[in-house]
């Protein structure tokens, strides 16, 4: 069978993964035996949810064939803008494994194609538009009214359809009982589209383009079908129509309506700045405004929808999204940060080896989410306080906590010096510096943390001895002791610049015996937003607006204190291994290239009156 299509744009869904072992947030599981249906079994249709503005929404509902004599039953619903169903030659019920596990738990299945998508009419002024937003609960209260719901709906999703899941919170319906988002973006700007002021042309590019052309329902999306047709290996012809558009033409009408939509790479152009995308700052903002989370935290708090919220340690910004959430919010939220790619179909964990099988299964921990499920839908007014879950690769141990940084948490620091060191000790009296001449051709490959959204696969960067050698490199000696490092990692460079506009990109690795180089985290700036620093956060180190009054042009050759941080991670360094930090000036897998243009050189300067350094987030021991 040939791969015909990308799961990046949610067909089939993600499989679901992640650690279920919050065992005082959610019980042992659900409350029932679980069914096993097969695609025999299951009822599928689908309908027009007409809205007050005129626009109508394709919704499929997936049923177990004898849901008139199992009695009403709960909805988990799922608003993509991905297709809801593909129309499939052979003809299919598009059953996939996150339809089959929630009927398997006694949820009914629903699937919305948000407006300006799929087989749903109208059209998309952005992402997450306020008015995407505000048709949830229509839709939720109709649900609810069905003969076959006992009117309790929880919002599940992974990836965009996470976001829409949390943003259910938002206009909150009675109907509404609790969402499950995995993997989202907490904030658009620094999450994924433009981390540290550097644009994702991964993201930006490839993803709107994709999406535009599903809107469109263009299957060369999806590639040249091969082989002979047959059930393992269907032809799709496109969104699946609603049941009663027999003869198509509502379906091209609302294809048409799709042309007014704008990939997301026009949307942004050349966008440096937050402030050159209009986001909505109010619930009373105009309806095409996009959304981000970050910017409603008193409204999520005010509407106190349980959540069940999901991140990796290397999938884009999921997991500082994550840790934002337990530290700020206050919101009856459980929390899990695990070692996955998106959607947490595949292991990313940098110690074990490439294509470990993922851990709990997807059936095991859709248990744990069904069963967070059903005590939300006890209406529990006592949920236990802030609680995470997360694990440590390289101990590869899952711990919880009630607070972030964890107990034990202090800053060691470690300096960049001479011979590419990394000291536990400065060199005050012997000022280097070391020239780097940015290799424009480095990269950290098709299978890093920001391509893992798009593409759905593993997060695999292996061995990174080679890709480091186009890097100025800093390297420990080996420890002598464990080092367990739970938290955010910040970086402070005396730098100076060749160009009045760069970037700078920092790696912080792992180096074993063997000299096998283990990415672990990284994080990214873009020196037009150097001076940006409006706060420094004890979790999350210096907190950037990156809006157009701050930024600032370079002087070239002139020497400025550089301060960015790293992504958090959990990660425990074995005695023997050498921590490094890699510095780089561009990725080319990833992100636009600053400056657009010609050589560039980047000088560190060390030691004597212009240090730079490294405040790593340690974990002593007995913590």
């Amino acid at each position: 069978m040939t791969t015909r299509h990308f799961s990046w744009v949610g067909i089939p869904h993600s499989a679901i993964a992640g650690l279920l072992l919050l065992t005082s947030a959610c019980g042992t599981g659900t409350e029932q035996e679980n069914i096993e249906l097969t695609q025999q079994e299951v009822k599928n249709f689908s309908v027009y949810v007409p809205l007050e503005d005129g626009v109508r929404l394709a919704v499929d509902i997936w049923l177990p064939e004898n849901a008139q004599q199992l009695g009403t039953m709960p909805a988990a619903v799922e608003f993509t803008r991905y297709w809801r169903a593909m129309e499939l030659q052979p003809s299919s019920n598009n059953m996939n494994n996150e339809i089959r596990q929630a009927l398997d738990h006694g949820f009914a299945y629903v699937a919305v194609d948000v407006r300006g998508t799929g087989a749903s009419f109208g059209s998309r002024g952005a992402e997450f538009s306020l008015a995407e937003v505000r048709d949830m609960p229509v839709v939720i209260d109709w649900i609810a009214k069905q003969s076959w719901s006992n009117g309790e709906v929880v919002a599940v999703g992974v990836s965009y359809s996470g976001n829409t899941a949390e943003l259910t919170g938002l206009y909150r319906s009675d109907a509404l009982v609790a969402a499950i988002p995995r993997f989202t973006d907490y904030d658009w700007y620094t999450s994924i589209v433009v981390p540290g002021g550097l644009k994702n042309a991964f993201i930006t590019e490839r993803w709107g383009d994709g999406t535009r052309m599903l809107d469109l329902n263009d299957t060369t999306v999806f590639g040249v079908h091969e082989g002979p047709i047959s059930a393992e290996n269907p032809k799709i012809l496109g969104v699946k129509p609603v049941d009663s558009d027999q003869n198509r033409a509502q379906l091209a009408e609302a294809s048409n309506q799709h042309v007014a939509n704008r990939s997301l790479a026009e949307n942004l152009g050349d966008l440096a700045y937050r402030d050159e995308y209009p986001s909505a700052l109010s619930l009373e903002d105009a309806s095409e405004t996009g959304v981000s989370i970050h910017n409603f935290r008193k409204e999520f708090e005010a509407t106190a929808l349980p959540m069940y919220q999901w991140g990796s340690w290397f999938d884009a910004g999921t997991a500082a999204g994550i840790l934002a959430r337990f530290t700020l919010f206050d919101a009856p939220y459980r929390y899990v940060i695990g070692p996955w790619s998106h959607g947490a179909g595949h292991d990313a964990n940098p110690f074990k080896v490439k294509d470990s099988p993922v851990e709990p299964s997807a059936d095991e921990q859709a248990n744990w989410i069904y069963g967070f499920a059903r005590q939300a839908m006890k209406r529990v007014a006592d949920f236990p306080g802030r609680q995470l879950q997360y694990f440590t690769v390289g101990e590869n141990v899952w711990k919880t906590t009630d607070i972030w940084p964890p107990r034990g948490h202090r800053l060691k620091r470690m300096w960049l010096g001479a011979e590419n060191m990394l000291a536990s000790k400065s060199v005050e009296s012997q000022q280097g510096q070391d020239v780097y001449k940015v290799d424009f051709s480095a990269g950290t490959g098709t299978s890093s943390r920001w391509a893992t959204q798009l593409g759905g696969g593993d997060v695999w960067y292996g061995d990174r001895s080679q890709a480091d050698r186009r890097l100025l490199t800093y390297t420990s000696t080996p420890l002598d002791q464990d080092m367990e490092l739970s938290g955010t990692a910040v970086i402070s460079l005396n730098l100076s610049s060749s160009r009045d506009d760069a970037a700078i990109i920092v790696y912080l690795e792992d180096v074993d015996e063997s000299g096998y180089v283990r990415m672990l985290t990284e994080g990214q700036l873009r020196l037009l937003h150097r001076v940006d620093k409006e706060l420094f956060d004890p979790v999350f180190g210096p907190s950037r607006t990156f809006e157009k009054q701050h930024g600032r042009k370079f002087v070239p050759g002139e020497v400025e204190e550089i301060e960015l941080a790293l992504l958090p991670l959990s990660v425990l360094i074995q005695q023997g291994h050498s921590l490094r930090i890699s510095i780089a000036g561009h990725d080319v897998d990833t992100f636009i290239r600053v400056p657009a243009a010609g050589e560039a050189e980047l000088t560190v300067y060390h030691g004597g009156s212009m240090l730079s350094y490294i405040d790593l987030p340690v974990i002593e021991k007995g913590h």
